[in-house]
């Protein structure tokens, strides 16, 4: 693919996204057009990249589950990626405070169609000072694509608590119930989910360090049908460290994930069970103040029973971020 074509590709995936996300935009900023110091950030994303799965396994979420889609096996290729988000922390009354995002994702492979993927993915909180931290309670929505084609949409509740502490010390917490839901080729795959999680960032004085992070979690999906070959629960723990000088900054994460299946789809087959490690290597350059020159590298692998689950994907992507 042309260095030229592949510009064009990625500019017109922006323009879709900024597109799809206008009328929530103005909606929010007619809203929140009598509150003083209402903030807003918008952040922009366009990047091209290699990616590779050794099987046709799908990951939709960083902590959820591999999912097999058969026949999806041009799975290796180059691609394009654009995204735009924006939020806003709107001031209420009293100590409340109204926060709504919303992002896009469009990806493109073209000579790899079944990497495409889209995500469109909006959500609104409100939130109060509690025991020291601040509680939030929210709604998110998300819908995605896969090959070009809809795949699954979701709406969930959500309940969060922050923390900050001495020493540049972030505590979060987050309780979270999805209801997924499929088309009709995949209904089902339809569940109920219900998941919880902890993040803990601590900034530091190490030379050449500025932040550790912990992140876990636990996760139980229950199909909506009663399959129980498609019950299961897992849990994830990652660890990282950021660092930098002057106009560089990376970062280095680990993650370790499991997942255990309630059933065997038939008798002559294990349970499925999945154990997974993920690491990931990002460099950024600063160009000038809100723009940055990204190289992100992940490489995961997945070991399961039975060997129908097994996955090895790589993924390189150079992008330019910047934020207004």
């Amino acid at each position: 693919m042309a260095p030229r074509h592949a510009a064009r590709q990625a500019l017109g995936l922006l323009a879709f996204a900024m597109a799809l996300l206008a009328p929530s935009a103005a909606t929010a900023q007619a809203a929140g057009s009598a509150a003083d110091g209402a903030s807003r950030a918008v952040q922009i994303e366009l990047g091209m990249g290699q990616e590779s799965n050794s099987s046709p396994l799908f990951r939709f979420s960083p902590e959820g589950e591999l999912v097999y889609l058969p026949g999806r096996n041009r799975l290796a290729g180059a691609l394009v990626h654009a995204a735009v988000s924006r939020s806003w922390q709107v001031p209420l009354a009293g100590d409340w405070h109204w926060h709504v995002g919303g992002r896009m994702d469009a990806r493109k492979a073209p000579r790899a169609g079944d990497l495409d993927f889209s995500q469109l993915q909006a959500d609104t909180f409100v939130r109060h000072p509690l025991a020291g931290g601040t509680a939030g309670v929210g709604l998110s929505a998300q819908q995605l694509w896969v090959a070009g084609a809809r795949f699954q949409r979701q709406a969930a509740v959500q309940v969060d608590w922050t923390w900050i502490g001495k020493g540049d010390l972030l505590v979060y917490l987050n309780l979270e119930a999805a209801l997924p839901r499929h088309v009709a080729d995949w209904r089902d795959l339809d569940g109920r989910v219900l998941q919880a999680a902890f993040n803990l960032r601590q900034g530091v004085s190490w030379p050449g360090v500025q932040h550790i992070e912990l992140m876990g979690g636990t996760r139980r999906d229950r199909n909506r049908y009663g399959y129980e070959d498609l019950d299961h629960h897992g849990a994830h723990l990652r660890g990282a460290i950021e660092g930098g000088r002057g106009r560089l900054s990376w970062d280095f994460a680990l993650m370790l994930q499991a997942t255990d299946y309630r059933a065997a789809p038939d008798n002559s087959l294990p349970a499925r069970r999945d154990h997974s490690r993920t690491w990931s290597l990002g460099l950024g350059w600063q160009l000038e103040p809100g723009c940055e020159l990204r190289l992100q590298l992940i490489e995961a692998r997945n070991r399961a029973r039975p060997a129908l689950y097994d996955n090895h994907l790589r993924s390189a992507l150079l992008s330019l971020t910047t934020v207004w």
